[in-house]
């Protein structure tokens, strides 16, 4: 079902970007205290191919699969990160939306109803 995006209110925004600045605050602290300093670009050193890292499974030869465990965590991820992309609708959409369905699944059981007891009288007029 589409829906039209609407502008957030400026109380939203706002929630938004304190919501920001305290994440970009917490980032650069957390930073300072694992202990990383901040290096110049002249002075990284780029380590050879065959020295980089690589993401593949710790365990085990580099080639293989990951197990069954592995990708449940992976899809776990991807899920939690998807459902934090989720617009969820307010609760008075959610129950306009519900009294809606309701109100069409009515009109349609109740046309589709007086079709069917109008027909299954036709065939009866038909078959005596």
């Amino acid at each position: 079902m589409g829906r039209i995006l609407k502008k957030k209110p400026d109380s939203q925004k706002t929630k938004l970007k304190s919501k920001q600045k305290n994440s970009s605050e917490l980032d650069s602290t957390a930073a300072g205290s694992a202990g990383k300093v901040d290096v110049p670009k002249s002075e990284v050193i780029k380590r050879p191919a065959s020295q980089a890292r690589t993401n593949g499974p710790k365990k085990g030869n580099a080639s293989q699969e990951p197990g069954f465990y592995e990708k449940s965590q992976i899809f776990l991820r991807e899920v939690k990160a998807e459902l934090k992309k989720v617009v969820w609708p307010s609760k008075n959409q959610t129950v306009a939306s519900t009294v809606v369905v309701i109100v069409l699944v009515i009109i349609v059981s109740s046309f589709l109803g007086f079709f069917d007891l109008c027909l299954n009288g036709l065939i009866r007029m038909v078959l005596h």
